[in-house]
């Protein structure tokens, strides 16, 4: 007689072949030390777990450091790197935040952008104009949010190429959605993530409404004590602050260094870092420990102290690519598929790409891309 004993592969353990009475006593002493592991692997991620505190009066400071690491070298786009590429920490924050994410509605837009590119996988052009007249015909479900459309670019240039979910890094966050560049790829594309945000009016909507681990403090090079202007999107510290105070607040605050947020979070690969805090971007760069981590893509606002950053970047091995309607985005020379796919697209279908944007647009100048 034989026995049949099947562990589905949800959990990490493969299907059984019928046992013979002779293999039985060898088999079963193997189940029985899988089965073991898996309980110690399933009582560790419940630690993690619970170890997570996503209470919006809280500090955001989530204990990461507290949760078993599992990171992995840089992986590229089209490079299969599975789970092991991303740290733990995002992975429970995402998972802890899911069940209460469910929204019907930019699930079906979600379902429509991915089903439009399959059919069509080497025009780049339906994508395009479905992104831009679903934001006009019903912006209220339509996931593509990002300023000047850059996440449809990043989507149709660099993210479908992804086997794996991405890791983004958002500073500053500012809004859950609107002009989002990472909401698109945190709702539909499962990327796994960082939201910094410094002002307390919008850390509800990014704890209830993203699936992003929200860092709630300002980022500088060093770590320290500053007075922040609560302005809305063009808010910034006190001593840098270049907009006009009016009756705009002031509270004190302790910035961090994005090292030290990338550590808490075991963070050693970033696919995407979106960066737009209104002209300090360079000091967030500079407290960043190049050796402990690789972002593969940084897109950059260009702004009156732009020079200096891309200066700053190509002296890091980063190479200046497309400039997007307000970014410019660099590619680290070491993200050799990343670069790859970003010149095929430049090559095969920018022009195509900007032509049609234009006639749908109507508008002298109307671009998907300023330059490719």
């Amino acid at each position: 007689m034989s026995v049949i004993v099947f562990l589905s592969s949800m959990v990490g353990l493969s299907v059984w072949a019928p046992l013979s009475p002779t293999s039985m006593p060898k088999e079963l002493t193997q189940l029985r030390e899988e089965v073991q592991d898996l309980r110690k692997e399933v009582q560790s991620l419940r630690q993690a777990m619970q170890s997570l505190n996503l209470n919006a009066e809280h500090s955001p400071q989530m204990h990461a450091e507290e949760l078993p690491a599992v990171s992995s070298e840089p992986s590229a786009v089209g490079h299969s790197a599975g789970s092991s590429s991303l740290s733990l920490s995002l992975e429970a924050v995402r998972l802890h935040k899911s069940p209460t994410l469910e929204d019907a509605h930019v699930a079906e837009y979600c379902k429509s952008v991915l089903d439009l590119v399959a059919a069509s996988p080497d025009d780049e052009v339906p994508l395009w104009k479905y992104a831009r007249e679903s934001r006009t015909n019903d912006p209220s479900k339509n996931a593509f949010q990002g300023q000047k459309f850059a996440d449809v670019f990043f989507y149709s240039a660099l993210w479908k190429h992804l086997d794996r979910p991405g890791v983004y890094v958002d500073l500053a966050s500012n809004d859950y959605r609107h002009i989002s560049n990472t909401y698109f790829a945190d709702h539909c594309l499962k990327f796994r993530g960082l939201c910094i945000e410094p002002n307390p009016k919008y850390w509800p909507n990014l704890d209830k409404k993203r699936h992003c681990a929200v860092v709630k403090t300002c980022i500088a090079d060093k770590p320290r004590d500053v007075e922040f202007v609560l302005d809305g999107a063009m808010g910034g510290i006190a001593d840098q602050f270049k907009g006009k105070l009016g009756k705009a607040a002031i509270t004190k605050m302790h910035c961090d260094t994005l090292s030290n947020v990338f550590r808490q979070y075991n963070v050693k690969h970033v696919d995407y870092m979106s960066l737009d805090v209104e002209g300090v971007e360079l000091p967030c760069l500079q407290g960043i420990d190049w050796e402990a981590v690789r972002i593969d893509v940084i897109a950059v606002e260009r702004n009156p102290k732009f020079a200096a950053l891309k200066e700053f970047l190509l002296a890091r091995e980063y190479i200046e690519t497309v400039e997007l309607v307000h970014d410019t985005v660099f590619v680290h020379s070491k993200a050799d598929s990343v670069l790859a796919a970003m010149t095929a697209w430049r090559k095969t279908h920018c022009a195509k790409v900007n032509e049609a944007v234009g006639q749908a647009c109507k508008k002298p100048g109307c671009k998907a891309v300023e330059k490719c």
